[in-house]
């Protein structure tokens, strides 16, 4: 699917405030508040996503943990999570296939669900989903597009992605960019559960928030490829989110039991 696929977007709703989320359009962390106002609908819809054949094989798994996962989701933002990053300590370990998964459940299950591309060095979900996109999500963190114009709505799935593009600019923000943090903000106070495929984090990194700010995650998966990972690397990375202050943290072990992954967020 192609971004000449993408058609713009209805809502049956009524439209929202006429400041819609943009970190230009509302104050930032730089000046001392956060965004909170809503964001509008996605400009731009398509039928459906294509999901990789990954996905549909595990999610086609009813005696699968994913068959039950979509019910601990909702389970946990009723409880009051609002954002859930996906990591893990390397590439290949299925963490991105983890979020589109989890994101495509908690949408079934009847969340309004975004899902939102974290990864900065190397963003992929556009791609994994068949899309190919003018505008990411940095666009509007940087105030050149409202953020509505860089969300895609799939209507078959009930659920919207927030995609990244490659280039300098996106390769240059991280975490610690108030700007980036803002439009994070701007899409917690809009959708139920933001699902965000936060790239891999490297042994003894840190993660850096803007200073002043609280931690804008609420949860967090470590994923761990059994066969390339030891348990100890994962562990250490799951201790170092929850000193930065994620008050959940969950580990799920690839290539375990017919390449399932283990229960999370119990």
């Amino acid at each position: 699917m192609l971004a000449s696929d993408l058609i713009p977007h209805t809502p049956s709703a009524a439209p929202p405030p006429e400041k819609d989320h943009l970190p230009s359009d509302h104050p930032t962390t730089a000046g001392g508040t956060d965004p909170v106002a809503p964001a509008r609908p996605p400009v731009w819809e398509v039928d459906r996503f294509h999901w990789p054949r990954t996905c549909q094989k595990l999610l086609a798994d009813e005696e699968g943990y994913l068959a039950s996962a979509g019910e601990k989701l909702v389970a946990a933002v009723r409880d009051g999570m609002r954002v859930l990053a996906i990591t893990g300590s390397r590439r290949g370990e299925g963490r991105s296939t983890l979020a589109l998964c989890l994101a495509r459940v908690a949408a079934k299950a009847g969340l309004n669900v975004a899902l939102m591309d974290g990864d900065f060095a190397r963003p992929q979900l556009a791609s994994k989903l068949g899309l190919e996109v003018a505008h990411g999500w940095q666009d509007a963190a940087l105030g050149a597009i409202p953020l509505s114009e860089a969300a895609i709505l799939s209507r078959e799935d009930a659920l919207t992605l927030m995609p990244l593009t490659m280039g300098p600019a996106t390769r240059s923000l991280s975490l610690a960019d108030p700007r980036v943090t803002a439009t994070l903000r701007a899409a917690a106070a809009t959708f139920d559960l933001v699902v965000l495929d936060l790239g891999p984090i490297a042994p003894g990194e840190l993660l850096a928030f803007p200073p002043g700010e609280a931690c804008p995650l609420d949860a967090a998966i470590v994923v761990r490829d059994t066969r390339l990972t030891d348990p100890a690397e994962s562990e250490a990375i799951g201790r170092m989110l929850q000193s930065a202050g994620l008050e959940a943290v969950g580990i799920a072990e690839n290539f375990v039991s017919e390449d399932m992954p283990r229960p999370i967020l119990d």
